[in-house]
């Protein structure tokens, strides 16, 4: 069995891109059991929700981008291990 946990209060952010510069903003709720990992773009209309799922990883190269149809959010991979190793 999976343990899964979720974060108590809703966690915000702001900095900038990696890979683009471009100022981005992160916002973090807490989910119901069975929810997993869903990132959300809401700069775009209307609003696109990305599983953290492998079949919607769509490139590898330098960091790891998820897709959905022309939506695409990169450099996962450092919000998902942080997440993953404070359990």
């Amino acid at each position: 069995m999976i343990r899964q946990r979720t974060i108590k209060n809703v966690i915000r952010g702001r900095g900038v891109g990696l890979h683009t510069g471009e100022t981005v903003s992160l916002r973090l709720l807490p989910a119901t059991v069975d929810t997993g990992v869903i990132f959300s773009r809401v700069d775009v209309e209307p609003a696109v929700d990305i599983p953290a799922l492998s079949q919607h990883v769509s490139e590898t190269t330098l960091a790891t981008t998820i897709s959905s149809g022309e939506c695409r959010i990169s450099t996962i991979e450092h919000l998902m291990s942080a997440l993953y190793g404070l359990g």
